[in-house]
């Protein structure tokens, strides 16, 4: 991908998504990412944030800072009502506790949308993701109420043949993604999962989730690498 097509692709990315308002600031440079992962388009927006291109084309928009707050057509409390139908179904027990959260940006294959994300687990209240045995949660599209994805997540079970990135070098590329010191990162909360997401993949795919205390949790790829997602919590 040419450095001219990766700023005109970011640029039809970033109209298409956020709508005006939201541009970049510099232009594209390729970098090489952390781990031997290869080379990615990299610029800087004029609110602060990055936005990145793979040489693969999956396209990433990174920070802290919200994009402009998306049409809810469906509600917090009929995704609610969706997900503990969703739970019920699927057998998790119903004194799991559930924390909610609307996720900023998901990046990937699917364009950033408004979101309902849902997540249960045995900890006790307060900021958690994940739990050390297993969690279960679900993401909603904000709009239309679709679920993206559906996610069980485990650290204790042996390690999937799969799994081509350790722990030590998810958190590294986790860090780079979200831009963060590593006094950030919740050691006791990372862990080792899979994510099953409903597109036109249809695939199960081996994740790790790294929380940081600023409330933010980076999702990689642990076959490839790639940033799945950053998600800020309230």
């Amino acid at each position: 991908m040419s450095k001219t097509t990766a700023k005109d692709r970011m640029a039809e990315f970033l109209d298409d998504v956020f709508g005006p308002g939201v541009h970049l600031a510099t232009d594209p440079d390729l970098l090489d990412l952390p781990a031997g992962l290869g080379k990615t388009w990299t610029a800087k927006l004029k609110d602060g944030r990055m936005i990145t291109i793979q040489l693969s084309g999956a396209i990433s928009v990174i920070g802290q800072t919200k994009a402009p707050a998306p049409t809810r057509n469906f509600s917090y409390d009929q995704a609610l009502n969706k997900f503990n139908r969703l739970r019920t179904s699927m057998g998790v027990p119903k004194e799991w506790r559930w924390v909610d959260a609307p996720t900023d940006f998901i990046s990937g294959s699917s364009k950033p949308v408004g979101q309902w994300r849902f997540d249960v687990s045995h900890l006790p209240p307060g900021f958690r993701y994940g739990h050390p045995h297993r969690s279960f949660g679900a993401l909603f599209d904000s709009r239309t109420g679709q679920i993206l994805s559906v996610c069980f997540r485990i650290s204790s079970s042996p390690v999937p043949e799969r799994v081509k990135i350790d722990q030590p070098d998810a958190v590294r590329l986790a860090l780079a993604a979200a831009k963060a010191p590593s006094s950030l990162v919740i050691q006791t909360g990372i862990g080792l999962g899979f994510a099953y997401s409903d597109d036109q993949r249809q695939t199960l795919r081996p994740t790790y989730c790294i929380p940081l205390a600023d409330r933010r949790v980076v999702e990689i790829d642990a076959e490839f690498g790639t940033c799945l997602a950053i998600s800020q919590f309230k």
